[in-house]
C-alpha cells in the first residue's frame, strides 16, 4: 500500500499540464475514493472474466479508480492455474537483449520449451478448449503481420480464453517487466487481434487480452476488431500505439450475405487500464450494450480532422433503422494532447452520435495545453453525426468530468431526453474565441433524420465553470427542435475572471415557462459588460423581472480555496449551504463522490 500520489493521478494531471497541482491536502478525500493518491482501499476488479453489466454508472458513492491503479491490477494478475498454458517466445526487433527465441518444433507446454511464431498461436487459439491461455514472453517481440482471426466458439464468459504475458525464466531479462511486443505494418490486415467471424453472425464470447505492447507502425488499421455478436471481451493494461484506429467494436452491413433480420448487439466489452498513444484516426470507436471504456490514458490520439476523435461512441444502422445500445460507460479516462495538427487541436475529443440509452460519461480528464485548442476542439459532445437514421440520447449522464482549455465548447449535447449534466469542472485559461462552458444544443439540427429526439427534461446542476477570459457564455440551453419542458438549471457556479467582452452567464431562448432556474452564482469582477442572460436579462434583477426565475441566485465572489488550481471553497464562501434543496435540483454527491449536506453547496464541490 502506498499513500503517495500516482504520477498519472487526478492531482498531478494538473501539474503535468498546467504547472499547478490539485492540492494533496485533499488527499484524504481522494484516498477513500481511489481518485488519485492510491491505497489498497480502491475497488478490486469485477471478479469475473470481463466485468459486469455496468449500468449507467457507479453508485452514488463515486468509488472511482484511476488509470495507474487499474493498469497495475492487470499487470499483477497471476496466470491462471487452470487450463492448459501454451508458451511462445520470439525475439524480433525491439526484443530485450536477453531474449531467447523458442522453436515451433517444441510442444510449447512449458517455459523450458516454448514455441516461437505468433501466427501459429492464432491458429491454436481458434481450437483450444475454454480456459486455455496463450502466453507471450515478457521482453519478447512478435511479428503480428499475418495473424489469423482470434475466434473460438469454445470460449465462455465464465471460462475465458486468454492471451497475455509471462516471465521467461530460462535466461532472465535485463527488464523482466517489459511487455511482450506484437507489431504489424500490414495495411490489409483487419487487426492484429481480429475477433470478427466473417459475417456469419455466429455468437462468440469470453476473450481476455492482458499486458501486451501492440505497435501498428503508423500503417496497421487496428489492434482489436470486434464484429457481429461478440460478447464478454476484456482488454486491460495494453500499450496500443500507432494504429489507424486502435480498438474498433462495430457491426457489419453483411455485404449481401445471409444475416439476421435483427442482429444482437455486441455486449459487455470492457476496455480498462490501457495506454493509447499516437493513433491518428480514432483510438476507440464503437458501441454495444454494457460497454465499459474506463480508466485508460489517451495521449496524442486523433489528427485534427473533424471526423477523427480519441474516443467515438458511434451509432449503428441496420436494415433501415438504428440500433440503440444501452448502459454504456465512459469512466475515469485521461485525454491529453488530442487531435493535434501543426500543434493545434481541431476536433471533438469525446464524441458520440446515433441512438443510445442510459449512457454515463463520468470522471474523465480532458485537457489541452493552454493556447493549443482551435475553435473546433470541443471537449465532450454527444450530438448528431448527420446519420440517415433517427438519433438521440435518453437518460444520458455527463458528470464529474474535468475539462480544461478546449476550444469554444467544453461540454455539449442535443436530442437529449431526461439527461443530466452535473458536478463537472470546466476551466478555460486562454483565448477569446467565444468559448462556451455547457451547450445544449451542441449543433444545428439541420439535416437530422426524421424521428430524432428533441431535448426535454434537461438537468444542469452543480457545475463549476471558470473562465480566465471573457467573450463567451457559461451555460446555454436553447430550443432543440421544439420547446422543451422540465428543464432545470440550478446550483451552478460561474466565474469570469477576464476582462474581454461580451460574456453571458446564461443563454436561454425558450419561454421562461420551459425552465426552472435558481440558486446559481455568476461572478464577473473585471467585466462590467457581462449579461446575466443573453437575450432578456442584462442584469440579474432585470432577468428576475422578465422571467420570475433566479430569485435566490447571486453574483458573489465564490471564494474558491485557490482559484485555478483548487475549486473547493473557503469557510466563508457564499456557495456553502446556499444551494437548492429540492431533491431533483441538486446532485446527491459532489465531484469527489462525497454525499452532499443539506442544504447543498452551489458548485461541483461540497465542503
Amino acid at each position: 500500500m502506498s499513500d503517495s500520489c500516482s504520477p498519472v493521478s487526478w492531482f498531478t494531471h494538473k501539474v503535468r499540464t498546467r504547472g499547478q497541482g490539485w492540492p494533496c491536502r485533499l488527499a484524504s478525500v481522494f484516498v477513500g475514493l481511489g481518485l488519485g493518491c492510491q491505497t489498497s482501499t480502491v475497488k478490486s476488479l469485477d471478479g469475473g472474466p470481463v466485468g459486469v453489466d455496468a449500468g449507467p454508472g457507479p453508485s452514488a458513492t463515486g468509488n472511482y479508480s484511476s488509470y495507474a491503479t487499474e493498469a497495475a491490477r492487470c499487470a499483477a494478475e497471476p496466470i491462471r492455474s487452470t487450463g492448459t498454458k501454451h508458451y511462445f517466445c520470439d525475439c524480433k526487433a525491439g526484443a530485450d537483449a536477453a531474449c531467447q527465441p523458442g522453436s515451433d518444433a517444441n510442444d510449447g507446454l512449458s517455459i523450458a520449451a516454448p514455441k516461437q511464431l505468433l501466427a501459429p498461436a492464432s491458429t491454436l487459439f481458434q481450437t483450444m478448449p475454454a480456459g486455455d491461455t496463450i502466453l507471450l514472453c515478457k521482453g519478447g517481440a512478435f511479428d503480428g503481420n499475418s495473424t489469423g482471426r482470434f475466434v473460438n466458439g469454445n470460449c465462455r464468459a465464465t471460462n475465458t480464453c486468454d492471451v497475455r504475458d509471462y516471465v521467461d525464466t530460462r535466461n532472465g531479462h535485463s527488464d523482466p517487466n517489459k511487455k511482450p511486443i506484437v507489431f504489424s505494418s500490414n495495411t490489409g490486415q483487419a487487426a492484429i487481434f481480429d475477433l470478427s467471424d466473417g459475417d456469419t453472425w455466429t455468437h462468440e464470447e469470453g476473450y481476455r487480452f492482458l499486458n501486451l505492447d501492440l505497435e501498428g507502425g503508423a500503417a496497421s488499421p487496428r489492434a482489436f476488431f470486434l464484429q457481429n455478436d461478440v460478447s464478454d471481451v476484456f482488454i486491460c493494461n495494453n500499450t496500443i500505439n500507432s494504429f489507424t484506429s486502435a480498438v474498433v467494436q462495430n457491426e457489419s452491413s453483411c455485404g449481401g450475405r445471409s444475416c439476421p433480420v435483427t442482429p444482437l448487439s455486441n455486449r459487455r466489452l470492457t476496455v480498462r487500464g490501457n495506454l493509447f498513444t499516437n493513433n491518428p484516426a480514432i483510438a476507440f470507436l464503437g458501441s454495444g450494450d454494457s460497454q465499459a471504456v474506463e480508466y485508460n490514458s489517451f495521449d496524442r490520439d486523433g489528427n485534427g480532422s473533424m471526423f477523427n476523435h480519441p474516443f467515438y461512441l458511434n451509432g449503428f444502422t441496420w436494415n433501415g433503422s438504428g440500433q440503440v445500445p444501452q448502459n454504456e460507460v465512459v469512466r475515469g479516462n485521461e485525454f491529453y494532447h488530442s487531435n493535434l495538427v501543426n500543434g493545434v487541436c481541431g476536433a471533438t475529443i469525446l464524441d458520440g452520435h446515433g441512438q443510445h440509452t442510459n449512457t454515463a460519461i463520468e470522471a474523465n480528464i480532458v485537457t489541452q495545453v493552454a493556447g493549443t485548442a482551435g475553435p473546433g476542439c470541443w471537449g465532450i459532445s454527444y450530438d448528431t453525426g448527420g446519420y440517415p437514421n433517427a438519433e438521440g440520447f435518453t437518460n444520458l449522464i455527463i458528470r464529474a468530468n474535468r475539462v480544461t482549455n478546449v476550444g469554444n465548447q467544453s461540454i455539449g449535447t442535443m436530442m437529449c431526453v431526461n439527461c443530466t449534466i452535473e458536478n463537472n469542472l470546466i476551466i478555460q485559461d486562454s483565448g477569446t474565441m467565444g468559448a462556451r462552458g455547457i451547450v445544449v444544443p451542441a449543433k444545428s439540427r439541420s439535416g437530422l433524420a426524421a424521428g430524432s429526439l428533441t431535448t426535454t427534461g434537461m438537468m444542469i446542476r452543480n457545475n463549476t465553470i471558470w473562465f480566465n477570459a471573457g467573450n463567451g457564455t457559461g451555460i446555454t440551453l436553447n430550443s432543440d427542435g421544439a420547446t422543451g419542458t422540465g428543464n432545470v438549471i440550478t446550483n451552478n457556479a460561474i466565474v469570469v475572471n477576464g476582462s474581454s467582452s461580451p460574456f453571458n452567464c446564461f443563454s436561454l431562448n425558450q419561454p421562461a415557462s420551459s425552465y426552472y432556474l435558481d440558486h446559481n452564482d455568476c461572478y464577473f469582477p473585471n467585466l462590467a459588460a457581462t449579461r446575466w442572460e443573453e437575450l432578456n436579462g442584462a442584469t440579474l434583477s432585470g432577468w428576475r423581472t422578465f422571467s420570475g426565475l433566479d430569485l435566490l441566485s447571486i453574483t458573489s465572489n465564490p471564494l474558491f480555496t485557490n482559484p485555478e488550481s483548487d475549486f473547493t471553497t473557503q469557510a466563508s464562501s457564499p456557495l456553502r449551504l446556499a444551494g437548492d434543496s429540492v431533491a431533483t435540483h441538486f446532485a446527491p454527491t459532489d465531484i469527489l463522490g462525497q454525499t452532499r449536506a443539506l442544504p447543498p453547496d452551489i458548485g461541483a464541490y461540497n465542503h
